[in-house]
């Protein structure tokens, strides 16, 4: 008799990488390879830090429009303060 083994692999909502990137460390190279996040997401926080100085939190993020409110959830699980 075989036993199953249990599903292991992660939901699609996770994030695969076993680590968040820290958007205010992180180059534009490093939020560019992040799935989900292109060149204009990657490029608008980088200009934000120069302009207005660290992100304090997950929420300034949608809030300044620098991912879009619809694809907030998504991409938060892969970004960090």
């Amino acid at each position: 008799m075989t036993q199953e083994r249990p599903d292991t692999r992660r939901p699609s909502s996770q994030t695969p990488f076993d680590e968040s990137v820290n958007v205010n460390t992180a180059t534009y190279e490093q939020l560019r390879a992040l799935p989900g996040i292109g060149d204009g997401i990657a490029r608008s926080i980088m200009d934000w830090r120069e302009r207005h100085g660290t992100i304090t939190h997950m929420e300034m993020l949608r809030d300044e429009g620098l991912i879009p409110a619809d694809r907030y959830d998504e991409l938060s699980a892969l970004l960090r303060v």
